[in-house]
């Protein structure tokens, strides 16, 4: 199984605000994701691959303030706190039970908060230094996902950062990726990412896959790059540079972004 299977985030929206099949699905999601506890092993993949992918945002952190949205069980959250231990960490699961099985993980080492993600960054405007949202965006409906990117550069300090992580729709295998869970309603490309994080605001937005961490990552990212340019040129499209299962964009606010 790769490392993005073994990390699932849980809910960012609460039962209430939720459609009939969706609030149903996440009740059970825990059975669903059985590696809400990952064996010892994993979690040492896990980390590992959280490094490779997030470590260069956290170099100048220092005592800053981060929150993570759909904490679930608060293994990104575990690992902020060895890799940044200075900064004030934050997470809120619209799941009462990952809520609590995160705050249970975590004691001492950060707040796991229960509740509508959305309504959490907009009741704390201009409070983070990053907000990191791994494994949420293909969740959310048209609406869902506006509420988010709006509240997410509010809730922001100026030069603050959005870290989002998603499947990447330009890969050959994204398609069980996008259906092996029904709550998810969207995929996403190097494209269309970058294309919402500029249209709600965010500035110098970057896009990349996959960061291997070993050298079987590294073997497996060559050979995918390698198969995908030569599918892809064959069917006439050039412009497509990530292939990799799954894609991370960072946006920033601007330093001169006026607070509203």
């Amino acid at each position: 199984m790769a490392v993005d299977d073994l990390a699932p985030h849980s809910g960012l929206m609460k039962a209430s605000t939720m459609n009939g099949l969706h609030a149903r699905l996440y009740a059970d999601y825990e059975r669903h994701y059985a590696s809400a506890s990952p064996s010892s092993r994993d979690k040492r993949r896990i980390f590992a691959a959280y490094a490779a992918q997030f470590q260069p945002l956290l170099a100048t952190l220092g005592q800053g303030t981060l929150l993570d949205v759909g904490c679930g069980s608060g293994l990104l959250l575990e690992w902020l706190s060895t890799a940044c231990p200075q900064a004030s960490l934050h997470g809120i699961d619209a799941s009462l039970s990952m809520s609590a099985l995160s705050q249970k993980n975590l004691i001492n080492k950060a707040s796991a908060h229960h509740g509508d993600g959305i309504e959490f960054l907009r009741n704390h405007p201009h409070t983070y230094h990053g907000i990191f949202a791994t494994d949420i965006l293909e969740h959310m409906d048209d609406d869902t996902l506006q509420g988010f990117l709006d509240c997410a550069l509010n809730a922001l300090k100026p030069g603050g950062f959005l870290a989002v992580k998603v499947p990447n729709m330009s890969n050959l295998s994204s398609t069980e990726l996008r259906y092996r869970d029904a709550t998810h309603v969207r995929g996403f490309t190097e494209k269309s990412l970058i294309q919402c994080f500029r249209a709600f605001g965010f500035s110098n937005s970057v896009c990349y896959g996959t960061v291997p961490h070993s050298l079987g990552m590294k073997l497996r990212t060559c050979t995918e790059h390698l198969l995908h340019k030569v599918v892809y040129r064959v069917c006439g499209h050039t412009d497509v540079s990530v292939f990799t299962r799954t894609i991370t964009a960072i946006g920033y606010k601007s330093s001169a972004h006026p607070l509203s």
